[in-house]
């Protein structure tokens, strides 16, 4: 997800929600509107025009939607340029591994801290921190399954990426905005 798309997100989060209009079950408003007799009967629900993810791409979006696209585009080249290019040894992938989980927080701060100020929508105080941490975790699991940063341990850091990808919107979920 681009960081401009999570710049927005959070923009929605902090802009004040519009009143809602006072509840009413259906008949109490079809008696005032309408004024008074029963309720019109309910109608059939249309079917879902809604779109199925395909098979297996709801677990890769949930891990790449909270970091920034353009980490991931950066990342994908240095890997495979340091391992065709420079013929660089498996410590040095995995050492350019570290510097890109420890620079993800980094740049999402500083992204999104930019965006922030040209919105519009007052700041608060302190540091994205779940985006921070977020997107930290998120770019974790989902770099070491790339092909040649950890090939002893692949399989299990594979199970752990499905693990981190079904957990993290739940976490988001419990400690986003209220």
């Amino acid at each position: 997800m681009s960081l401009r798309t999570l710049a927005i997100e959070a923009v929605d989060e902090r802009r004040p929600a519009a009143p809602h209009p006072p509840a009413f079950h259906q008949g109490e408003f079809h008696a005032q509107v309408v004024g008074g007799g029963a309720p019109p009967p309910a109608s059939p629900r249309a079917p879902s025009t809604r779109a199925k993810p395909a098979p297996g791409s709801t677990a890769l979006e949930s891990l790449t939607r909270f970091f920034p696209t353009e980490v991931m585009s950066l990342y994908i080249p240095g890997v495979a340029m340091m391992q065709s290019q420079f013929k660089a040894s498996l410590h040095a992938v995995q050492e350019f591994y570290g510097a890109a989980v420890v620079l993800t927080p980094v740049i999402v701060w500083l992204l999104f801290d930019d965006v922030m100020k040209t919105s519009g929508v007052p700041a608060r105080d302190g540091l994205p921190l779940r985006q921070m941490t977020l997107g930290a975790v998120s770019f974790a699991a989902w770099g070491a399954c790339m092909p040649g940063v950890f090939p002893d341990v692949q399989g299990f850091l594979s199970w752990l990426a499905l693990a981190v990808a079904t957990l993290l919107p739940a976490v988001n979920k419990k400690f986003g905005p209220r």
